[in-house]
């Protein structure tokens, strides 16, 4: 297995710094359209996170990291508490989607609802699915 690269040379990171830092210095409120950036940067960083094998606890802890060193304080926790929810989110989001195409492509081709059984028998997580 190849070493992970280290995170600090994911070229997202700049940007999902920046968006942080740009609430951190602007005092924006988190209904500002650059909550909207800080999301579009944060889905790009976590997807890269995700690509090279990083766990979604090294994500979430890389992610709160970059969000301290832009100056991002206790005056904005729930945008942080906002931001380690969308990063799990967003890690898993498209494990859910191939999921849910792998069922419905069984179904559709008249097999039964147990394509994936290991999916079909999970419990609920409320939209978020654990990695086996």
């Amino acid at each position: 297995m190849s070493e992970l690269p280290s995170m600090s040379e994911l070229p997202s990171h700049d940007a999902l710094r920046h968006a942080f830092t740009a609430i951190a210095e602007g005092g924006i409120a988190p209904t500002s359209p650059s909550v909207g950036s800080l999301y579009l940067a944060l889905s790009e960083a976590v997807d890269d996170m995700r690509n090279a094998g990083v766990s979604i606890e090294r994500v979430v802890n890389r992610v709160k990291a970059l969000a301290f060193e832009a100056g991002i304080r206790e005056t904005h926790d729930s945008l942080v508490t906002n931001v380690v929810l969308w990063s799990i989110d967003h890690y898993y989001r498209d494990e859910d989607v191939e999921v849910l195409l792998r069922v419905k492509k069984g179904r559709r081709d008249g097999y039964s609802a147990a394509v994936d059984s290991s999916a079909a028998n999970a419990p609920a997580t409320g939209g978020i699915a654990r990695r086996v």
